[in-house]
């Protein structure tokens, strides 16, 4: 990915999800498929937004600054660590 693409992506991420709440989640038939729902409940006309997510990911805290150049930075997580993840961040915006 191009790094104008990829800080293309970043702000239309933080746009769609700052502020937003984990609403739903949705595994696949594998281990690699997440379906991750949010809503926005300050911004109502902008409606739910589906996260699809088919790669290795992870969490990071808040104070991190920079992100993973490529899939394998990533650490492996197992289908009950994303679960914890997803379990930490249900109540949080």
């Amino acid at each position: 990915m191009k790094i104008e693409e990829r800080k293309f992506a970043e702000r239309v991420l933080k746009h769609l999800l700052i502020g937003s709440q984990l609403d739903g989640v949705k595994f696949g038939i594998n281990s690699s498929t997440t379906l991750l729902y949010f809503t926005n409940y300050n911004r109502k006309d902008d409606g739910e937004f589906v996260l699809n997510i088919e790669t290795n990911w992870t969490v990071y805290p808040e104070a991190c600054d920079t992100s993973p150049s490529s899939e394998g930075e990533v650490p492996f997580n197992t289908e009950e660590q994303h679960f914890k993840h997803i379990w930490v961040l249900g109540d949080k915006k």
